[in-house]
């Protein structure tokens, strides 16, 4: 694919953004930069779901909490 094709694709996708689920657009604007991968994870959407999931370090998230609360 050349360049301007994968600009083209890009924009396509960009523009249908909000036309699909959130989930269906990233992993097709995704594929399209070459990212594939069969391995999935359903959460609930909400920002404290993907933390509890892929945070490596919760005591930041704690900090992070105790912040938006003061």
């Amino acid at each position: 694919m050349s360049k301007d094709d994968l600009k083209t694709s890009i924009q396509a996708i960009l523009k249908e953004f909000g036309a699909q689920s959130l989930k269906q657009s990233a992993t097709a604007l995704l594929n399209t930069l070459g990212y594939s991968s069969d391995k999935t994870i359903e959460l609930d959407g909400t920002p404290s779901a993907f933390l509890d999931q892929f945070n490596q370090n919760p005591h930041l998230f704690a900090e992070i909490r105790e912040k938006k609360h003061t």
